[in-house]
């Protein structure tokens, strides 16, 4: 699937830069709630990946029965990183190998995933993250993955398969434009053969890019972020961020608890939507991708 057809069928020019903003750690903790309800309503973030496993998915998923205009998609969340705010998988524990450390949480580490969970037991606790959300009303308009562990060998596979089981796209983007995933040389060209028949056979297409605010000091300010667009190539990208509102809960969870600040100021900034709109930088949402792919691509 080219992603080129789908700008082209939503009205774009090929030499157009056509830019998803979308927020990560949506229902990580409530200031990330909070802050998505500010941004859906000043305009420029039109998407949100929400993590089913915390313990304010609930919350979440209120918010987003109540704003479904909004694209809501899954975080798909492998790892539990923080060391003092942790959260346990969602499919039941005697179906999964391990996926849990001592304390009975996801992996703090994506390498501690890679080594001990089998293929089948990631694949598992992936179906259940989306039939969660499915189960909360949530119309969903994406899937991506937390730290980027479902995108990894041998989890890859069974990632694909989730648009063809939910008919719901994945994200995707050339792995080779994103060298800290984590892969090694060979991992990361096996990776990207497989990608290639896998986008085919599952009905999938690739973003052209993926660009992100940094989650360490320095944080992110409009001119960064203003710099950062003005370097856009023609296609589409996804440019993701991890907006918070400050609060205690926030410091207390999340050492880069600066960084998601910054990101919800700097996207709540007049100037930098001032920017955006006289940039000729043309956005775009997971709900509108979604709805084109079904209409170009319809489930077998």
């Amino acid at each position: 699937m080219s992603y080129s057809a789908v700008l082209e069928a939503l009205g774009f020019a090929p030499d157009q830069r056509v830019v998803v903003f979308s927020a990560d750690d949506f229902g990580l903790c409530e200031s990330s709630i909070s802050a998505i309800d500010d941004l859906a309503d000043f305009g420029i973030v039109s998407s949100a990946s929400i993590m089913t496993p915390c313990p304010w998915f609930p919350a979440a998923a209120e918010w987003a029965r109540k704003h479904s205009e909004f694209s809501v998609g899954v975080h798909l969340t492998l790892t539990s990183e923080w060391d003092g705010y942790r959260w346990p998988p969602q499919a039941p524990r005697s179906s999964i190998s391990g996926l849990v450390d001592q304390l009975g949480y996801l992996h703090q580490q994506r390498d501690e995933v890679l080594m001990n969970a089998s293929a089948e037991s990631v694949a598992l606790e992936l179906q259940t993250q989306v039939q969660l959300a499915l189960q909360q009303d949530i119309d969903i308009t994406h899937l991506d993955s937390h730290m980027y562990t479902a995108v990894r060998l041998p989890f890859l596979y069974d990632y694909l398969a989730l648009q063809q089981l939910f008919d719901v796209p994945v994200v995707l983007w050339p792995l080779q434009d994103r060298p800290n995933i984590g892969m090694q040389p060979e991992e990361l060209d096996e990776a990207t053969q497989a990608l290639g028949l896998l986008v085919e056979q599952h009905r999938a297409f690739l973003y052209d890019r993926q660009m992100w605010t940094r989650m360490a000091p320095p944080a992110a300010d409009v001119d960064t972020v203003k710099q950062m667009l003005s370097q856009l190539e023609p296609g589409l990208t996804r440019f993701y961020i991890h907006p918070a509102k400050d609060s205690p809960e926030l410091r207390r969870i999340v050492p880069d608890w600066q960084c998601r600040v910054a990101d919800y100021e700097v996207f709540m900034s007049r100037e930098l939507r001032q920017y955006i709109a006289r940039s000729g930088i043309q956005t775009v949402s997971c709900r509108q991708l979604r709805d084109t792919i079904r209409q170009l691509y319809p489930k077998m």
